[in-house]
């Protein structure tokens, strides 16, 4: 009895030896999958295997170099003779073989070895087939010769442009009516399409965009966190651009790179290339800054208004400026010309305006600030609020340009003529004149007393 139970336990060590569990992938032209994770014999035919798997296939008649795999799942092409019918695609059989799939060189069965694995094995006089080792990952593709599972899916590229959905998507095409300073947001949803048997998940997914040369030479880029998916999981990674106001108008390359992992082992790397297309007006004017600091003052006090201006059309403009506030008799005109240049800084006009308010009355007073270029009217409005002064017996005056581009705002104060120096030191001056004619007489005195 006792050398039973030894011989049992023996037969069903050898037994767990020679198991061996590998995994099949089986990926169809519509970019679906299948797959199972099976128990077979240590070295099993590719046959085998393939039997232990339940699927619906159909086989070419047995030679001595094997048999063809025509159909998986009623997909695939007849069978012709002794081989499948040919038309340009069939079952492509690969295998793991490092990061990548590799494509075998040797069949599923025929003759009586094991293929050594060598992927540059091209000794046609021998016969030899795959045979199953413990860990394996195989898949079958149908398609042209190359073919492989190719099981990280890019389902959707969604591109909006300020909102508005492009026409470009997962297959490319060009990306329109971008402007300075669009918004634009990538969503790129992706699927493991390991099936859930397999438990294969797919780690450190990242999706980058990059548009090519589009901000003065530089690339401009997002990138988006590592996302990892269980098998037959999706989820979606968003990026987002915002196009600069400097920019010319071109065409620039837009570049989706997606790369990740899976836990067998095996890289991906998908590069999808769209062709973005930046529009700008003929004549086209920005303001970049209108702003009054501080925006509140009492009564009187001294406030500056920062302006800067940008011309964002492809040609030069002839512009005229206008600050304008008829309550505080203020009125300020720029007459210049902005070039086309967008990195230049001939296309910009900047300026400071020191503004001294001189006793206005409370109240909140709208500056309004005007750009013609002669085909485009641009204004913006900043307020300027007045708080009560603790007394205010003044008459109300209004406000005054010191640091002026042009006209004054209000009649200028009178001014007191006589020289500062007079009014500080008058006194001191006519003395010491008096004291010199002195001196000069007592010195001429005293040379005609000595001469007699």
């Amino acid at each position: 009895m006792r050398g039973f139970v030894f011989g049992l336990l023996f037969l069903i060590s050898i037994m767990s030896v020679s198991a061996s569990q590998l995994c099949v992938i089986v990926y169809y032209p519509d970019e679906t999958a299948d797959g199972r994770c099976i128990n077979v014999n240590e070295g099993a035919d590719g046959k085998e295997v393939l039997e232990k798997t339940g699927f619906d296939l159909l086989w070419t008649p047995d030679s001595m170099f094997g048999q063809m795999l025509c159909k998986i799942n009623g997909i695939g092409t007849n069978v012709a003779g002794s081989v499948c019918h040919y038309d340009g695609e069939f079952w492509n059989f690969v295998l793991k073989d490092g990061d990548k799939w590799g494509h075998s060189p040797v069949g599923l069965n025929g003759g009586n070895e094991c293929w050594n694995r060598d992927f540059s094995f091209s000794d046609w006089d021998k016969i030899v087939h795959y045979c199953a080792k413990d860990n394996d990952l195989i898949g079958f593709a149908f398609g042209a010769a190359g073919a492989s599972p190719d099981m990280l899916k890019i389902k959707e590229v969604t591109i909006r442009v300020d909102g508005k959905k492009s026409s470009a998507d997962k297959a490319g095409g060009t990306i329109k009516e971008v402007y300075p300073q669009s918004k634009i947001q990538v969503e790129v949803k992706l699927k493991n399409l390991y099936p859930k048997d397999t438990n294969i998940g797919i780690q450190n997914i990242k999706v980058q965009g990059v548009m090519e040369g589009i901000n003065d030479g530089n690339d401009l880029d997002d990138e988006s966190g590592d996302i990892n998916l269980d098998a037959e999981e999706d989820d979606t990674a968003t990026l987002n651009f915002n196009i600069p106001l400097e920019v010319k108008d071109d065409s620039y390359d837009f570049i989706l790179t997606i790369s990740g992992k899976d836990e067998k082992g095996i890289g991906y790397k998908k590069e999808l290339k769209y062709n973005l297309k930046l529009q700008k007006e003929k004549y086209d004017l920005k303001f970049l800054k209108t702003e009054i600091s501080p925006e509140s003052v009492k009564c009187s006090g001294t406030v500056i208004l920062d302006l800067s201006l940008a011309n964002i059309g492809t040609k030069n403009e002839d512009v005229k400026l206008t600050v304008l506030n008829s309550d505080l008799g203020l009125n300020i005109e720029e007459n210049f010309t902005l070039d086309k240049d967008p990195f230049g800084d001939g296309s910009k006009f900047r300026k400071q305006y020191e503004l001294h308010v001189n006793n206005v009355k409370e109240g909140s007073y709208p500056i309004v600030i005007k750009a013609d270029n002669g085909n485009k009217n641009i204004e913006e409005t900043v307020n300027l609020a007045v708080t009560k002064c603790q007394s205010n017996t003044k008459e109300d005056v209004g406000i005054t340009v010191v640091r002026k581009p042009t006209v004054a705002t209000q009649e200028k104060p009178s001014v007191n003529k006589t020289p500062r120096l007079m009014n500080n030191y008058g006194s001191l001056i006519l003395l010491s004149g008096i004291l010199f004619v002195c001196l000069i007489v007592f010195i001429i005195t005293a040379i005609l007393i000595f001469r007699k």
